[in-house]
């Protein structure tokens, strides 16, 4: 396993502050004659992983350059390995990312 985040060939210097993983599954309800509401299990969702933190460095700058690096880096493609301390490795899809 993992210790650090990685996104594609980006590797994170320290990981999130926080890291929220979950995988809904998808229920569907039916009505079954003679014995009422019965509900059947349709399989997950497609996971999602939301990450709160911060670049550090000693200045400013070096923390800006880092996040503009992974900026760079994500622009080249939305899609790429996501590695997640405690879960094995999967294909990610970069949706959003925010910034002060």
């Amino acid at each position: 396993m993992v210790e650090t985040m990685q996104f594609r060939d980006f590797l994170f210097a320290h990981n999130p502050e926080e890291i929220t993983v979950w995988q809904p599954r998808e229920v569907a309800g039916h009505f079954c004659p003679g014995k009422g509401e019965i509900t059947q299990s349709l399989g997950p969702r497609a996971r999602t992983v939301r990450c709160k933190g911060c670049f550090f460095g000693g200045t400013f700058a070096q923390a800006a350059a880092q996040l503009a690096e992974f900026r760079r880096r994500a622009a080249e493609s939305e899609q790429g390995m996501l590695l997640v301390p405690g879960i094995p490795p999967f294909l990610a899809h970069l949706k959003a990312m925010s910034s002060i």
